[in-house]
């Protein structure tokens, strides 16, 4: 069609001036260039429906537009992330915007970079599941958390009422994950306005202590009370026998030199717990 109207354009001297012809045989010489370049890009047929057509149009529009969406959220560019939100209504559309690599969906990623606006448009107006998971069970409370997110912690858990205290696919709550991280100020909170002495039923001094986390096990012993020489009711263990046991030799020195705790206490000594799990260093 395009080029029977440049053959008709050329042979029209008689009909319009021939300055008017050139310029109108250069314009569409160049609409036809632009036009094969876009058919060619989104692998359109000229002799398929429109329908057909704009279906493939949509589908491009759709892929780039998830593309570009997750990428905002995950690298935290928060006025482009907020505005593409605000341009897009259809709430379940969203939902199925998650990362290709684990599956964290907008929630998860604004709670990780302390978006509470955002989180409260995502939950109040597009009904985002509070529960949802990405691959290795990581909820948005977790988010907040590997974000040391802590106000948007507490407006999760106070406000849109989440479970403080969710295990991952490996058992672990946003709590045991801020031990290992050593994020005190959430510890604190947890102890403090939650409530949370224990993790998975142990003291969090022995839950330091158990996993080599030195700095969570300072910080609970200076200025949460910990007593590090007190044994569990459940196993008679104190954190010195854990840490013995599990062969974390710099927190074996912490407690037995810093914190006096008496290696020859309990009924199977920490030497015994180092012996038995071939920690020869300790022993």
């Amino acid at each position: 069609m395009i080029r029977k109207m440049l053959e008709e354009g050329l042979e029209s001297d008689e009909v319009i001036g021939k300055n008017d012809t050139l310029s109108s045989s250069s314009a569409l010489q160049q609409f036809s260039e632009q036009f094969a370049f876009v058919r060619k890009y989104y692998n359109i047929k000229v002799n398929e429906g429109p329908k057909r057509q704009c279906r493939i149009l949509s589908d491009n529009l759709s892929l780039n537009f998830d593309d570009d969406l997750i990428y905002k959220f995950e690298n935290g560019k928060y006025d482009s992330a907020i505005s593409s939100l605000l341009s897009f209504t259809n709430s379940e559309y969203l939902k199925t915007v998650r990362s290709k690599e684990c599956n964290a969906n907008l929630l998860h990623w604004a709670a990780y970079h302390g978006w509470i606006d955002i989180i409260d448009m995502l939950i109040n107006d597009h009904g985002f599941d509070l529960v949802f998971t990405n691959t290795a069970g990581h909820t948005c409370v977790h988010y907040a958390v590997f974000g040391r997110k802590l106000e948007t912690l507490k407006v999760l858990v106070t406000k849109h009422h989440c479970d403080p205290i969710c295990k991952d696919s490996k058992g672990r709550t946003p709590l045991f994950i801020s031990i290992a991280r050593g994020y005190f100020d959430i510890i604190k909170y947890y102890m403090t306005s939650l409530g949370y002495d224990s993790c998975n039923g142990k003291p969090l001094g022995i839950v330091a202590a158990r996993h080599g986390y030195l700095h969570a096990l300072k910080y609970l012993i200076k200025e949460c009370n910990f007593n590090a020489s007190k044994s569990t009711c459940s196993e008679n263990n104190t954190a010195l026998d854990y840490a013995a046991r599990h062969g974390h030799f710099k927190t074996v020195m912490y407690l037995v030199i810093e914190c006096k705790c008496d290696p020859n206490e309990g009924c199977m000594k920490p030497l015994h717990h180092a012996s038995q799990k071939g920690h020869i260093d300790i022993v």
